[in-house]
């Protein structure tokens, strides 16, 4: 649970109170302050309202964390398609050097190295 300051309830703005009345992060007289501070400015504050925010609470937690997995994925997926065409670069350098003759392996390394490349351009876009 999160503590609070009843003085500081006057500083926040309308969407940081309803927030607050919406998540279920505060105390009961937290949430409860905030309502009388609602109402004190002007905003009806029914239960059905209480409801529908703590609703819209619950969804703008869910996509905050829905974004944070997104950006960790599209990490992963970055390192990922970074470190494999530089390690496929690497050993066909190392490896294919001296012996001209496998020519397919290294044309496929080097076409494996265009299509990461243009894997990661496409997530940096999203």
């Amino acid at each position: 649970m999160i503590e609070f300051d009843k003085s500081r309830l006057k500083s926040l703005d309308l969407e940081e109170l309803r927030r607050m009345v919406g998540s279920k992060k505060y105390i009961q007289e937290a949430r409860q302050a905030a309502i009388k501070e609602l109402e004190n400015r002007g905003e009806a504050v029914s239960p059905e309202r209480i409801q529908w925010l703590q609703k819209q609470e619950q969804k703008r937690q869910k996509d905050e964390i829905d974004s944070y997995a997104q950006e960790e994925l599209c990490l992963w997926a970055k390192i990922v398609f970074v470190l494999v065409p530089l390690v496929g670069f690497f050993y066909w350098v190392f490896r294919f050097r001296k012996w001209k003759r496998k020519r397919k392996e290294a044309l496929l390394f080097s076409l494996l190295g265009i299509v990461m490349h243009i894997i990661i351009s496409a997530l940096r876009i999203m």
